[in-house]
């Protein structure tokens, strides 16, 4: 009996650890994360209504596509509180949903529903979108560039704000 408990409960412990969940990036972790893999991110921020009512679905996706032992990985991005990736990724729009593999990047604009985006998950539908190129690439040096000179000037912005008050 005692034996019937502990497998039980080792059954329990493992499907809850096994199970994959969303990873919420940030500046710092995005890069080395995705290096490897396939992925579905998308931005969003605490304000947007439409993202939050996108959020369960995202989650929705995310459990049906580990139940299917599908080899992805799925993130999520705050813009208010990671500006340099939401400049890298040129984010004018939210939520937006990207695909990423082999640091090919593709942005998908489909209906936002658990049904259509799973549907286009297991048709490989991302591969008939094309990648971005090597200007709008966020992983390209221009890239790079971009994220740095916003968090550069954000920087800037918020010293002028601190000067300004000293000054008076």
């Amino acid at each position: 009996m005692k034996s019937i408990n502990i497998l039980s409960l080792f059954i329990v412990l493992l499907s809850y650890f096994s199970r994959a969940e969303v990873i919420k990036f940030n500046d710092l972790n995005f890069d080395n994360a995705v290096a490897q893999g396939e992925w579905i991110v998308y931005f969003y921020a605490d304000w947007c209504g439409h993202c939050n009512r996108f959020a369960p679905v995202f989650e929705d996706i995310e459990v049906l596509a580990t139940e299917k032992k599908l080899d992805m990985g799925f993130g999520k991005i705050n813009i208010d509180e990671n500006p340099q990736l939401a400049s890298r990724f040129y984010i004018t729009s939210l939520p937006t949903l990207f695909h990423i593999k082999d640091k090919q990047v593709r942005r998908f604009n489909i209906p936002r529903t658990t049904e259509r985006i799973m549907e286009f998950i297991d048709n490989k539908e991302w591969q008939e979108i094309k990648p971005r190129g090597f200007f709008t690439s966020p992983f390209s040096v221009v890239g790079r560039w971009i994220g740095y000179t916003s968090v550069i000037g954000a920087f800037m912005t918020g010293t002028l704000k601190w000067l300004q008050q000293y000054i008076k």
